[in-house]
């Protein structure tokens, strides 16, 4: 599928959960909230035309987002992720060369929630996130790991109420290629404040 595709099927599917959140009953889930998330992102490189000799792909992560739930099911979130870092090694005529990167991403997505107790609840989120690496590039410019692309987001996680506005959070974001060749996930735990 090609960005303008993907695109269009996110706010699609925004405009969908928008009208199914208006046609709902009211909940005691209503309302605004934020959080923020600390864990750790993993990426994927792909530098097609020069040999690879080494990667580093892990790093600590944090996402900063807020929101609006429309009904106890759906509902708005944006944020920013700090990705990390990674490394790559790779050999070419004049010898070894390392580049290095760090990777970042604005989200917009439509979250659902599916309650399993009072305290207990599933979530989920799919958008669209913009991202962006920067770092330093010794390769040829196909191989290089920076640049900036908009790509599907999804992500996955649960969520326990400590109180009545606030709850922990574990989550698996994946946020597609962050440039044309990588790609980035975080798996974060946090907390979330509801307004």
């Amino acid at each position: 599928m090609q960005s303008k595709q993907l695109a269009l099927l996110a706010v699609a599917t925004l405009m969908l959960a928008a009208q199914a959140a208006q046609a709902a009953a009211p909940s005691d889930e209503l309302g605004a909230y934020g959080g923020l998330s600390v864990g750790r992102s993993s990426f994927k490189l792909d530098s097609p035309s020069v040999p690879v000799t080494g990667k580093d792909g892990r790093d600590t992560a944090y996402k900063l987002y807020g929101g609006y739930r429309l009904n106890e099911n759906f509902g708005l979130e944006a944020g920013y992720a700090r990705l990390g870092s990674f490394s790559e090694q790779a050999t070419l005529a004049s010898g070894a060369v390392t580049q290095q990167g760090k990777a970042s991403s604005f989200y917009i997505a439509g979250t659902g929630r599916y309650a399993l107790s009072e305290q207990f609840a599933l979530q989920g989120r799919l958008g669209l996130a913009r991202n962006k690496v920067s770092g330093s590039n010794l390769l040829p410019a196909a191989d290089s790991l920076q640049g900036r692309k908009t790509s599907l987001m999804w992500g996955v996680g649960a969520e326990y109420k400590l109180a009545k506005n606030l709850a922990l959070t574990a989550d698996y974001d994946n946020y597609g290629k962050v440039s044309s060749h990588v790609k980035a996930s975080t798996f974060m735990l946090g907390a979330r404040l509801s307004f």
